[in-house]
């Protein structure tokens, strides 16, 4: 473990265990068609791609640890929120390119120790931000969504 923590492979290792979790949380949720996960575009690599009936989604995880505990004290949040949203821009442009036009919803995860309490998911613009800690109340909502995907659609994107 110190051979990691001196080399810097500690926390990208950590942060792609994460990264697997969260994948793993997603195929949990009501309603999922397909999960694609670690999409790399354009110099980019977008975390997940979910498609449910509730619609895409494009996934950034993002770890925070410490004590913090709400969003205003989560680091470079903005950041992480144009992250989010430009990963869903590139998806979208990509499944359009395919034949496949379906607007993509960015969505932040927020994971690890100093993740906020967040409840529900919540919106910041047009990212939806999800602590992942809570995963029973926003795969609840997930579900709860209006279904505007039906499962042929959703094969042609994956």
């Amino acid at each position: 473990m110190s051979l990691a923590i001196a080399d810097g492979g500690l926390l990208p290792r950590l942060g792609r265990a994460l990264e697997d979790e969260v994948g793993i949380e997603l195929h949990t949720a009501p309603g999922v068609f397909a999960v694609i996960s670690g999409v790399s575009l354009a110099h980019r690599d977008v975390d997940h791609v979910l498609l449910a009936r509730a619609g895409c989604f494009a996934v950034e995880v993002k770890a925070t640890f410490g004590r913090r505990r709400r969003l205003d004290e989560v680091p470079e949040l903005p950041g992480k929120l144009a992250q989010a949203r430009d990963g869903a821009r590139l998806i979208e442009r990509l499944l359009a390119s395919r034949g496949a036009p379906l607007q993509v919803t960015p969505v932040l995860i927020l994971t690890g120790s100093g993740a906020p309490d967040i409840i529900l998911a919540e919106r910041h613009d047009d990212v939806l931000l999800i602590a992942l800690r809570n995963g029973h109340a926003w795969r609840s909502q997930l579900a709860g969504l209006e279904p505007i995907i039906d499962e042929a659609a959703a094969q042609v994107a994956a």
